[in-house]
């Protein structure tokens, strides 16, 4: 009876998980290629973050770039020309500037092809959270989780992939 009891099955069992197209492979874009050398401006006064932040985007081979002020982005879309993406704080330092203005004045200047633009910032209030809506602008709150952001930042430049003309994401 004893010898029963320590008795043990083991079972296998094989599903097979689907079928593969070749065309469904062809014309999805690589996820790498997706944000490989994207222009990407990050303005915050937050020096630490700004740094973090820098250094995860870089990683993905976006070429990043770093603004305190509307002043300053105008100066360096000037300079270097259109930028992919604009990741923005709401408060940047200054009582007269802020992120939403930032953002705005980047639309303004890229009308022809306008930046992917994002608020990341720690503020939670509902008057942001409906300036940002208003404005169509993302919102992504910290602490960044680099997968959140890696995830969605994908997903934006896919739907600009399959519909270049789509200024409104």
């Amino acid at each position: 009876i004893i010898y029963s009891l320590f008795r043990r099955a083991i079972f296998s069992i094989e599903i097979p998980l689907g079928v593969l197209h070749k065309s469904a492979v062809t014309n999805t874009p690589m996820i790498a290629n997706l944000l490989h050398d994207k222009k990407v401006i990050i303005a915050d006064d937050d020096a630490i973050a700004v740094d973090n932040l820098a250094q995860v985007l870089e990683s993905w081979g976006m070429k990043v770039s770093i603004v305190l002020s509307v002043e300053m982005l105008k100066e360096i879309i000037r300079e270097e020309g259109f930028f992919d993406l604009v990741l923005s704080d709401y408060h940047l330092g200054m009582s007269e500037e802020n992120g939403l203005r930032l953002l705005q004045t980047a639309c303004e200047m890229q009308s022809a092809q306008p930046p992917v633009c994002i608020f990341v910032t720690g503020a939670t209030t509902i008057d942001l959270i409906n300036k940002a809506s208003e404005a169509n602008i993302k919102l992504l709150h910290k602490p960044i989780r680099p997968a959140r952001l890696r995830l969605l930042l994908n997903n934006l430049f896919a739907a600009i992939h399959e519909n270049p003309t789509m200024n409104d994401i």
